[in-house]
């Protein structure tokens, strides 16, 4: 019985007669299924609903980011402006701190002022047909907002140093004796 099975088993070709060109290659003639195109998609005009409500929410969470930063600075800036006017009260020259200051307002303002038309900056990039060329505009508005953010903050910071220098520096001297000598002066001509 053993020999019925191996006159029946195919034959196995040498082990010289197996060489690169008894393997078969895959052939790069492939048929493309029927059901892929040959020719890549074409795009179609503006963002995918989805993509745009993804950028609708990251463009919000950046807004909102960017409003609680404002926030934050803005109440900043006005205890650094009751500190000041302690400070005058105490006779500590607070011109440069005031003018730094005034500096970190401008800029709040100007941050504020660029944010408060993004959401429809927003809203014309999403449904816009050609979202590429409307970026320039979203992401203009976004710098130039964290700019004055920046620039607000490194204001602050000068305030800081300029308050710190006011307070430890001596007292500006007044001297009493010669306008008193003066006033006498004029009194007495």
């Amino acid at each position: 019985m053993a020999q019925d099975s191996d006159e029946t088993a195919p034959a196995l070709p040498a082990a010289e007669s197996l060489t690169a060109s008894a393997v078969e290659e895959p052939t790069t003639d492939a048929v493309t299924p029927p059901d892929t195109p040959a020719t890549p998609p074409v795009r179609t005009a503006g963002l995918p609903p989805q993509a745009q409500v993804r950028v609708t929410n990251l463009a919000a969470n950046m807004s909102n980011r960017m409003e609680a930063t404002i926030n934050r600075m803005q109440n900043v800036i006005n205890r650094m402006e009751s500190r000041l006017d302690i400070l005058d009260t105490q006779n500590i020259v607070t011109d440069i701190a005031r003018t730094e200051l005034a500096k970190a307002q401008t800029s709040i303002v100007n941050a504020t002022t660029n944010l408060k038309t993004i959401d429809a900056d927003v809203a014309k990039f999403v449904g816009s047909e050609d979202p590429r060329a409307s970026w320039a505009l979203l992401k203009n508005t976004y710098i130039s907002s964290r700019d004055a953010l920046l620039s607000a903050h490194s204001s602050l910071q000068k305030t800081l140093d300029a308050i710190a220098t006011s307070i430890s520096a001596p007292p500006p001297v007044v001297d009493e004796t010669s306008s008193t000598s003066s006033q006498a002066e004029i009194i007495t001509e």
